[in-house]
Formats: C-alpha cells, sequence, structure tokens
C-alpha cells in the first residue's frame, strides 16, 4: 500500500470524523494514556522540544506539555488539529503549538527533538518501518521515543481476524502488530527499549462503529460479526453481551518507551 493513497485514506476518515475524537473516552483518557504519561515523565526528564506524532485532538501532546518547555502536536488532518486547537485553549496550554505532516516524512531537523510520542495511531501507517526510521532520525542522542497503539494477539490466526474487523469498520486501517514484531522493529530502527506495559481498551459495540461514522446497516454487520466470533477469538478479546444486546470487547494495548542509541 502506497504512502500517499494510505495518507489520503487516513486524511479522509480522521477528516471527517474528527469531531467524535475529541469527545471519544477511549482517546481522551484511560489507563493507556495516564501509561504514556508515566514513561514520558520516567526519571523527572525535562524535554526542550516535545512532538507528538498523529495527535488526533491533541491529548497525548497536553500531557507531554508538562514536561516540555516546547510541544508540536502534528497531525494529518486540517480538522483534528482544529479539534487540538480549540481543547488547548480550553485547557490554557500555550505551548502548544500545530503541524500539518505526514508521520513517515517528518519536517524536523536531525537530532532536534527530545521526546517523540504517538498513541492509538501507527496501525493507520502505510509504513511503519519508514516512520521508526524518521523518529530514530530526529531524536537527540538519549532521546526518548513513547509509542502506545492497539495490538494483536501473537496467534496469526486471531490476529487476522482482528485486522479485518478494523478494516471493515475503518477503511484508513492498514494493521495491528503483535507486541514482538514492535520490540523488534524499534530495536532494529537503533532505539533502545528501557519499559513496556499492557493495558486494555475497550469498546462498547455502537459507539466503536459510530466513531467511524459507519452506515446502520455496515455497522450492524461488524457487531454480528463480533457477536458471532468463534469461542478462542471471544475470549481472546473478553467479548460480552448484555441481556439488551450490548456488546462490549477490548483490545490489547502495548506501551513502549525507548531512548536513542549514541
Amino acid at each position: 500500500m502506497s504512502a500517499p493513497g494510505q495518507s489520503s485514506r487516513a486524511a479522509e476518515q480522521f477528516g471527517a470524523t474528527a469531531a467524535n475524537y475529541a469527545v471519544s473516552r477511549a482517546h481522551s483518557a484511560g489507563e493507556s494514556l495516564e501509561q504514556v504519561a508515566a514513561f514520558a515523565a520516567k526519571g523527572g526528564r525535562r524535554y526542550a522540544l516535545a512532538v507528538d506524532v498523529a495527535t488526533g485532538a491533541g491529548f497525548t501532546a497536553f500531557e507531554a506539555a508538562p514536561h516540555a518547555e516546547r510541544v508540536i502536536a502534528t497531525d494529518l488532518t486540517r480538522p483534528m488539529l482544529e479539534q487540538t486547537r480549540r481543547l488547548s485553549r480550553e485547557r490554557g496550554l500555550d505551548r502548544v503549538e500545530l503541524a500539518m505532516t505526514l508521520a513517515e516524512s517528518l519536517p524536523f531537523a536531525d537530532g532536534s527533538i527530545s521526546l517523540l510520542t504517538c498513541r492509538t495511531a501507527p496501525h493507520h501507517f502505510a509504513d511503519v518501518r519508514r516512520w521508526l526510521g524518521e523518529t530514530a532520525r530526529v531524536l537527540e542522542p538519549g532521546g526518548v521515543f513513547v509509542l502506545c497503539d492497539t495490538v494483536a494477539p501473537e496467534d496469526a490466526e486471531i490476529a487476522a481476524w482482528m485486522n479485518e474487523v478494523e478494516l471493515e469498520r475503518d477503511p484508513s486501517h492498514v494493521r495491528n502488530w503483535p507486541p514482538s514484531e514492535w520490540e523488534r522493529a524499534v530495536a532494529d530502527a537503533g532505539l533502545r527499549v528501557t519499559d513496556t506495559a499492557m493495558c486494555k481498551v475497550w469498546h462498547e459495540g455502537v459507539d466503536w462503529t459510530a466513531r467511524s461514522n459507519m452506515a446502520l446497516d455496515d455497522a450492524a454487520r461488524v457487531q454480528a460479526r463480533v457477536r458471532s466470533a468463534s469461542p478462542a477469538i471471544r475470549q481472546a478479546f473478553g467479548v460480552e453481551q448484555d441481556a439488551s444486546g450490548n456488546l462490549t470487547w477490548y483490545w490489547d494495548v502495548l506501551v513502549l518507551r525507548a531512548e536513542k542509541v549514541g
């Protein structure tokens, strides 16, 4: 999948749904956001320049702000950055700047960034390894990288089901990687993994499909697929249905902290 084609799909999808993500509980709060903040603050680090890639509505950039002299929130879509601007003003954050850019082609000088974060976005990237190379390039020696993304199980069959369902729901989805693949790729990019943590993000069927602006018939089809999943899949993702037919399940989330070697 080419970067231009995939970036166009992502820009179209998230431009249309930006307001939904600004009020999404899964993005604005939760265990994974708290863990990202903890990894960024580890050791009482202070950063001259922090950059949040694919910021969405800006929630991760907001967490970085107390630890950095300057924060730049980047995203592919103008509507998402408009949500970031609005929310940062509401929170009284005056150090959050905005930049519209592609994750795989960061407009920053070599070794110029002391903290780079990215949360709940890389599964939309066309070329994750190219993005990790860009991350390593722009980080200063000893600079900190904090990654957070939903991850697939190590079981290939269950992972394939997860990615198929995600793609049905959101045409800009590319692939959720298993944790082992993430750790290898980060190390291959020249970054030393220092910490990892696993979290969960819970989904409620109607909210999950509505967030991506699915048509009602399409949303019902995706929810039916979750409802009729095999016992192994239901167990892997904690799928439950209450007496009213409401579905809940979770995706696992990897939060990873690494430092640039050298």
